[in-house]
């Protein structure tokens, strides 16, 4: 066996922290892309809820947003966005039959340290036809 040179511990440790500050920021990156995953699903389940009950009670928006609001706080990773979203239902005249659609959308900062990502907007959308007669 040779006996190491003074300098290549060093060199072994430089390359070993640049390698765990690689797979770190990797890491990190994972966890932000699964958090847009997980509010993007719970923001589609709750833009489904909101048009199903829309579709049933075409006057009660309160009870709409509070569905979707309600899906993004159960949600795994994403309950500081709860009170970040916004919507809009496109109810047309409210008749047996019309179509009704609900958008949601929320802007979505991934946070990864020593990186700036910018954000994105996730959105959902859902029809319904209006099913409560008159």
């Amino acid at each position: 066996m040779s006996a190491r040179r003074s300098g290549e511990a060093g060199s072994i440790l430089i390359e070993m922290l640049l390698a765990l500050l690689a797979l770190a920021l990797l890491a990190f990156g994972a966890f932000e892309f699964a958090r847009a995953v997980s509010i993007k699903q719970a923001l589609d389940v709750g833009t489904y809820n909101a048009a199903r009950h829309l579709s049933l009670a075409p006057d009660d928006w309160a009870m709409a947003e509070n569905l979707i609001r309600v899906e993004i706080q159960h949600s795994v990773l994403g309950q500081d966005y709860a009170d970040a979203f916004s919507w809009t239902p496109h109810v047309g005249d409210g008749r047996f039959g019309t179509l009704l659609t609900v958008e949601a959308h929320v802007d979505f900062a991934f946070d990864v340290p020593l990186m700036t990502l910018g954000s994105v907007q996730l959105e959902a959308q859902h029809s319904q036809p209006i099913e409560r007669y008159p």
